[in-house]
């Protein structure tokens, strides 16, 4: 499953790596061929290299995902603007890489994922 192989590309980078599934597969509504894979992925190493193993790994069974890095530090205490330290997804049509930016969506995402995630 696209979800195993993306969250394996993580912890192979990301030694300290925690994987935590969100979106519909956390909320128990994923549709496969209609649903994306989203993955939030705590870690405080370098991301250098990530992006060429989820590449992999998504050739290997492609399908639409959404996968963002955030350091510890910044899941623990949110600010209204997180830090996203690389996003990487895939919309079917396109493949985007996010590098150092600010995510509104984030705190969102960290707020369901202290309720919900696994």
């Amino acid at each position: 499953m696209l979800l195993d192989r993306l969250a394996a590309a993580c912890t192979s980078v990301l030694p300290d790596a925690t994987v935590i599934v969100t979106g519909s597969l956390a909320l128990g509504d994923y549709r496969p061929g209609k649903s994306d894979v989203d993955l939030l992925v705590l870690s405080d190493a370098p991301t250098a290299g990530l992006v060429e193993a989820v590449e992999q790994a998504w050739s290997q069974e492609p399908g639409e995902f959404d996968l963002r890095v955030v350091r510890y530090a910044v899941a623990a205490r949110p600010r209204r603007r997180p830090h996203l330290a690389l996003g990487i997804s895939d919309y079917g049509d396109r493949f985007e890489v996010e590098r150092d930016t600010e995510e509104a969506d984030l705190v969102v995402e960290f707020s369901v994922c202290r309720q919900l995630c696994r």
